[in-house]
């Protein structure tokens, strides 16, 4: 037989632990030998059993709060027995879950708006074990769906968001180990300690199927696979640890078993289901083994094994939304070490060349909203959880609000007791609300999209500011000119000359006639007012414009530009060369009628076509309605097809009542003279 080569990506997967005053210390965790994990872990906290000599206390911790942990930094004393099991709710990091010995479950919830220490406070107290407490579960799709089993073997379904009890299930005669729900919650998978694997459907409160899983009476563990495939860990009759994989359809004898060492030490296997890993932490041991699982023969690989060299005491997994994505960080594994009390977090990842997020690594998981209430759960409807893609979120992690009503001020048909609390929670909307606030700042660099209106609204402000700007430049040099005395009169023929305005005058002509001064011949006027025009194209940024823009035309057209044109054309054409001050004023008053006209016109076609738009809104409105009209005629006419065939149809049965009626009749009558008959013949024989 030849080898069989493993191509996993993971196959060089490496694990890596943090220094030591990035992880978590003087936690006092118990030594008690329940086979549980002893923690609870999520993106924003994790918790810790502690060892207290009365019993019933845990420790709320902010994760990002490492190095040593005073003792009475979120403490909670809330069972009147040892802390058993802590579960953090999928759908809202702030909610806790916690089993006692005292057999009860309590539900609590996190604050994490204090700086100091967390506020925790009880929101629920369950009540209907009879027996100790051992381990809880969440519903990873159903909302408000606890799963609790006792050492009775005893399974109680909770409904938490009015603290009542809506189903019981007996699975055995011992201890429950441990519960593991399917992909779309239809099904829960349960160990026990009498070495049972049941196959239980929590709504109908009875086993599918059962079977003995393994051989010694220890700890077992269970966790549902994709589809229907499962995995147990246990031991063999001689001690050696086992890992097996069942199919829920056949639990007559196992797909593939695996032995490991000879050791007591129970194992705690944790599954990736968007990956297809299984991690295996053994306690007393210092290692974790990986697995890779597969659809075919033999259903799970060996890929390799990290050694911590440290011996474990329990374990906890951190979910896919608290990993490090951007370090190809693919699992997470919180170990509490049995010779100090130390939670170490050790992080998995797999080597390569390009840092950053690789999309391979992270494909779709389950989001931290439901994907059923629990009204839909329990009429039938089965679902698995919604899926997101952890490349579009930041860090992500939920804050909900928790909100309390009485029994008395309740308005619907729950079953709560009367005056007791009632959790709640928020809708499906609200929950996507709270994912979106969650999600880190990115920015946005896309184009910003503006209409017509808004562009030629910019476009005609800059032009009318560069415009007044430079007005405002002509008349200081007006006023200058004016300072002059020997162009006052000048300056006040010109503005006084109604040719000038009207534009009527052209040539050499008129130049002499306007600027004629006291006292000076033509030459010498003509020399000064050709002075002080240089000098305004010099100091005025519209008059260099307007130079350079005829000097260009000149060179295109090989003409020579004209010194002097009418002053009727100032506003109609950029080739011009103003002459004085006064001209300037008519050419900013007909642009600002042509800059108004834009805007006039811009404003009229930004009114068209929202107007267009809204027609067009408008017809496919109409076109969706009628077509919707159609299907309803269409399933109007099928409906009153099937009327019609059903009334045939009872108009057969009817017929048909009718016949045997008479048949039965006409059967009743024979039987009589049959009968009759009989009578006369017996009284003959008599």
């Amino acid at each position: 037989m030849g080898v069989i080569v493993n191509h996993s990506k993971f196959l060089f997967m490496y694990g890596r632990t943090v220094p030591r005053n990035l992880a978590y210390q003087d936690v006092r965790i118990p030594t008690s030998n329940l086979g549980n994990s002893f923690c609870a872990v999520n993106p924003k906290f994790i918790s810790f059993v502690l060892d207290v000599s009365g019993g019933g206390a845990f420790q709320v911790v902010p994760l990002k709060r490492t190095g040593r942990i005073d003792c009475v930094y979120g403490r909670m004393n809330g069972h009147r027995g040892p802390v058993s099991d802590l579960k953090f709710n999928p759908f809202n990091d702030n909610v806790l879950a916690s089993c006692s010995e005292d057999s009860t479950v309590k539900l609590w919830y996190l604050s994490d708006e204090h700086s100091c220490d967390p506020l925790i406070e009880e929101i629920h107290h369950l009540e209907g074990h009879r027996g100790k407490v051992v381990c809880a579960e969440w519903s990873p799709t159903v909302e408000n769906l606890l799963v609790s089993g006792d050492i009775d073997s005893k399974i109680l379904v909770w409904d938490v968001s009015v603290g009542v009890r809506i189903r019981e299930i007996r699975v055995g005669k011992d201890a429950v180990c441990s519960l593991s729900f399917n992909w779309n919650c239809s099904l829960c998978a349960v160990t026990t300690k009498d070495q049972l694997l049941c196959i239980v459907d929590p709504r109908k409160e009875k086993i599918v199927a059962s079977c003995v899983c393994h051989e010694l009476r220890k700890s077992n563990k269970v966790i549902y696979l994709h589809g229907k495939l499962l995995l147990t860990t246990g031991f063999s009759r001689s001690c050696y640890q086992q890992i097996k994989i069942w199919n829920e359809e056949n639990l007559d004898s196992p797909l593939t078993v695996i032995e490991l060492d000879l050791s007591p030490g129970i194992l705690f296997p944790f599954f990736d289901r968007d990956l297809n890993l299984i991690f295996i932490s053994s306690k007393g041991h210092s290692r974790i083994m990986f697995y890779g699982i597969t659809d075919s023969q033999p259903y799970i690989r060996y890929l390799n094994e990290y050694n911590s060299g440290r011996p474990v005491h329990g374990a906890v997994a951190m979910c896919k939304r608290g990993l490090r994505r951007d370090e190809c960080e693919v699992f997470r594994i919180y170990q509490i070490h049995s010779d100090s009390d130390i939670v170490d977090p050790i992080s998995f990842t797999v080597p390569r060349k390009t840092e950053g997020y690789c999309k391979d690594l992270y494909p779709e998981t389950a989001a931290p909203t439901p994907s059923l209430t629990l009204k839909e759960w329990l009429s039938g409807i089965d679902r698995g959880p919604i899926m997101m893609l952890l490349n579009e979120t930041g860090d992500m992690k939920t804050h909900k609000p928790v909100m309390f009503k009485t029994r008395f001020d309740q308005q619907t048909n729950d079953k709560a007791p009367k005056g007791r609390s009632v959790l709640v929670t928020s809708d499906r909307n609200n929950d996507l609300k709270f994912m979106f606030l969650n999600q880190m700042t990115r920015p946005d660099y896309r184009g910003i999209a503006s209409d017509k209106r808004t562009e030629t609204e910019s476009v005609m402000g800059e032009e009318s500011k560069i415009l007044l700007s430079e007005v405002s430049s002509v008349e200081e040099a007006d006023e200058k000119l004016e300072d002059t005395p020997s162009c006052q009169t000048a300056v006040a023929s010109v503005v006084g000359s109604p040719k000038l305005e009207n534009g009527s005058e052209l040539g050499i002509s008129k130049r002499k006639k306007l600027f004629t001064l006291n006292g000076d011949n033509e030459t010498g006027a003509m020399m000064k007012f050709d002075d002080f025009k240089q000098s305004w194209r010099e100091t005025s940024r519209f008059a260099k414009r307007i130079w350079t823009a005829k000097s260009s035309y000149a060179k295109r057209e090989n003409e020579e530009p004209s010194s002097l044109v009418k002053c009727s054309d100032i506003h109609g054409s950029p080739l011009l060369e103003l002459r004085n001050p006064v001209e300037m004023k008519n050419f900013d008053i007909s642009n600002k009628m042509d800059i108004q006209q834009s805007v006039m016109k811009a404003e009229i076609d930004n009114k068209t076509e929202k107007l267009n738009k809204r027609v067009r809104y408008l017809l496919n409105v109409v076109e969706k309605q009628a077509a919707e009209l159609n299907d309803v005629k269409q399933r109007l006419t099928e409906i009153e097809k099937r009327l019609q065939q059903k009334e045939e149809t009872i108009q057969c049965l009817r017929n048909e009542i009718r016949w045997r009626s008479a048949r039965i009749t006409q059967l009743e009558d024979e039987l009589s003279a049959v009968v009759n008959t009989s009578e006369d013949e017996d009284v003959d024989n008599y």
